[in-house]
């Protein structure tokens, strides 16, 4: 009771550009998988199924929240063969300004970017031996984004913008363990589908290393 972890890693991410093509700004969104997120995670059990975590990311809001071992042999007693479903929730929220690179003009523009995220996961896990766990995962995160626009070009100046999103993740991977340290390696599909933009698909992949104390 009350151990907890510290982790980083890195996850090839999907970017969001706002276009201001014909100077108006609820146009359908660009999207691509050009941006590389990283982050830290220190996390605290607070009992044998509850965790609470944080997540500190680029790009995107860093998060806090909960997850809980429904089912299944906790961490400290599974053995080969185990087999353990958990949930998780957590969201957080961003102010910060962004300039040229978050719209698709160049000049003088830039906004105070107002993020929110909420999202929810579950997890299902086979413990393949006591060092080994293969694990699959499902994610679903709403996302909502806003911003007044300055900028030297007078038609767009003074503009809002807004947009809400959902993006969809199902993923696989392996995590490994050995003297309280470990590994996560994982590959997954994710479906983005914002307002007025057309679905964007891409499959991803992320790692991360850390401790336990």
């Amino acid at each position: 009771m009350f151990k907890g972890s510290f982790s980083a890693g890195f996850a090839k991410a999907t970017n969001a550009k706002v276009s201001l093509d014909g100077n108006n700004t609820d146009n359908p969104l660009e999207l691509s998988d050009e941006n590389i997120m990283n982050w830290v995670s220190p996390s605290l059990g607070l009992h044998d199924r509850i965790d609470i975590f944080a997540s500190i990311v680029s790009h995107t809001p860093s998060v806090v929240g909960a997850k809980f071992q429904v089912w299944g042999d906790n961490r400290q007693n599974a053995k080969s063969n185990n087999t353990s479903l958990s949930i998780a929730v957590s969201g957080g929220s961003a102010e910060k300004e962004v300039d040229d690179d978050f719209f698709d003009i160049s000049g003088n523009t830039k906004t105070d970017l107002k993020t929110n995220v909420l999202e929810y996961m579950v997890l299902f896990g086979y413990r393949v031996d006591e060092m080994a766990l293969f694990y699959v995962e499902a994610i679903i995160a709403d996302y909502s984004m806003e911003g007044v626009i300055s900028s030297d070009n007078g038609s767009i100046d003074g503009k809002s913008f807004k947009y809400e999103g959902k993006v969809n993740t199902f993923g696989a991977g392996f995590y490994l363990e050995k003297d309280n340290y470990f590994g996560r390696f994982s590959l997954s599909y994710q479906k983005s589908d914002w307002d007025r933009s057309e679905d964007k698909t891409s499959t991803l992949g992320s790692m991360a290393l850390g401790k336990r104390f």
